[in-house]
């Protein structure tokens, strides 16, 4: 008889439904939630949840200041500690953000990077994102071909920390000096449309000759244009940017912007979602994509 109880509660605990698991917690850590690209990605990415309620929860945070390290640590930390699942992440600093994701990591968190790759490390991660220099390089050829060998031209780029930055401007470096085009100056503007204008205005004091400004980001390339209009240089000096925001779009059909390109920003989010959630399923580091770029131009 003790037997068969001892079988019978066996057999009933085999048969008894486990309690349902509360579906993963996948957090989105950003740059910034203000500037244009990361509003419509951070929309896309609550409506994917929306349409997948049941397979993620999704948490999203942000910083004021690009460039604000400190805030992207503590929420790596804080997030941490709430028991997320996966941790996709647009890094302020590359390299000074790998011990907390180092952290987050040995806690059995994804870690998956988008728009910026982290440096080289060993930390299990995967980079979600475009190739920024190869990009950047077809935009100054495409710019490029509508110049000469040897015209002065400038290029205005994002924070010099910011690898991204890095990347588009080594790609549009490249293509310049590959053209025989003058490079005169390379200044920073922040991914700052003001501190663009100011500084495109300063450039053209300098260089009354100057034939072209591109500029890592459309942003800048918006201040850039509205300084050459200022000036009344629009038919002297070219303008390129990178992102392709719906801001930057009439520039380039009526040319006062020549070129810029098209990460597909505000996918990359949802593409990096569907990669955590494919992780998490099959028990396996996430995959590292490299998602496609479009140059446009008039």
């Amino acid at each position: 008889m003790r037997w068969f109880l001892f079988i019978s509660t066996c057999l009933l605990q085999a048969c008894t439904p486990s309690a349902p698991t509360s579906p993963p917690q996948i957090a989105l850590v950003l740059k910034s939630l203000t500037t244009e690209p990361t509003a419509t990605l951070v929309q896309k990415a609550i409506a994917h949840q929306a349409e997948h309620p049941t397979d993620y929860t999704l948490i999203i945070k942000g910083i004021d200041n690009t460039t604000d390290l400190a805030a992207q640590v503590h929420h790596i930390d804080q997030l941490a500690t709430n028991g997320i699942q996966a941790l996709i992440i647009s890094p302020a600093d590359p390299s000074a953000l790998i011990p907390a994701l180092t952290r987050a990591a040995a806690q059995g968190i994804r870690i998956l990077t988008i728009d910026t790759p982290l440096t080289a490390s060993d930390l299990p991660s995967a980079f979600i994102g475009p190739d920024n220099q190869t990009a950047a390089h077809q935009i100054g050829l495409a710019l490029a071909k509508k110049r000469q060998p040897g015209d002065p031209v400038a290029i205005i780029h994002g924070p010099p920390a910011d690898l991204t930055s890095q990347q588009r401007r080594t790609g549009l470096e490249t293509a310049l000096r590959q053209s025989q085009l003058q490079i005169v100056a390379t200044e920073t503007a922040n991914n700052n449309l003001e501190q663009a204008n100011a500084l495109t205005q300063s450039l053209i004091s300098q260089h009354p000759n100057l034939k072209a400004i591109l500029c890592t980001s459309d942003t800048m390339a918006l201040g850039a244009a509205s300084a050459i209009q200022a000036a009344r240089k629009t038919s002297q000096i070219l303008v390129t940017g990178f992102d392709h925001i719906p801001a930057i779009q009439p520039l380039i059909a009526n040319g006062q912007v020549t070129a810029t390109a098209d990460p597909h920003t505000t996918q990359l989010a949802v593409t990096a979602i569907e990669a955590a959630l494919k992780s998490l399923q099959t028990q396996t580091p996430p995959t590292p994509q490299t998602t496609p770029v479009d140059l446009i131009t008039k």
